[in-house]
């Protein structure tokens, strides 16, 4: 079976804290942050015309940092691929779920402001 270099893209920003600047690649383990600005163009996505929308081709061709997972496969889509979109989703969500804790530690929220309370943590009860 010939064997091919692939990759899953989840392109994000840093909406809401202004201008970011991150040495980039960043390495997370075997996923990576990384500049992918001007690298992803409609026309990569031409052959997938009638199955994504013009919206997100678009935010895809707008899209400056991503999270990529790059991984070797056979010819077609399974389980790695499966796999590999489903590694970056929940990296994306666990960047969401740190993101907010420090921004709400760093504006003072109410959890943040009382130590009393009871919050959950990433891993269940704080």
């Amino acid at each position: 079976m010939e064997v091919f270099e692939k990759f899953s893209v989840t392109p994000f920003s840093f909406g809401g804290f202004g201008e970011t600047k991150l040495d980039l690649p960043f390495f997370l383990g075997d996923k990576r942050i990384e500049s992918v600005e001007g690298l992803l163009r409609a026309k990569d996505f031409s052959i997938l015309k009638d199955v994504v929308s013009n919206d997100s081709v678009e935010f895809f061709e707008r899209a400056k940092v991503a999270l990529v997972h790059q991984f070797e496969s056979g010819f077609g889509s399974g389980k790695k691929e499966e796999d590999s979109k489903h590694l970056l989703h929940k990296a994306f969500l666990c960047l969401r779920v740190v993101g907010k804790l420090c921004s709400n530690r760093a504006i003072g929220s109410p959890i943040a402001r009382h130590p009393r309370r009871k919050a959950f943590g990433l891993f269940g009860r704080a």
